[in-house]
């Protein structure tokens, strides 16, 4: 993350979830796919030059009125 976004954090005094939200914390492009798909499409990027990193994961959870819902780890 570029050090710009620590600084709009801590000055503004900005919830992390809304750093996430708002500025996408200096993160270009995203690509979602299944688990399975991961390492394979990771090197076929990489392959053709691209730079890449794995970011995370999606979950899906019970919110406490036991709605589904999903969530970015």
């Amino acid at each position: 993350m570029p050090a710009v976004f620590n600084l709009i954090k801590e000055k503004g005094k900005v919830d992390e979830r809304e750093m996430y939200r708002t500025f996408n914390n200096g993160i270009g492009l995203v690509v979602v796919f299944t688990t399975e798909q991961v390492h394979s499409i990771m090197n076929y990027l990489d392959m053709i030059g691209e730079k890449v990193y794995h970011i995370g994961k999606i979950v899906s959870y019970k919110d406490k009125e036991g709605e589904e819902r999903v969530t970015f780890v």
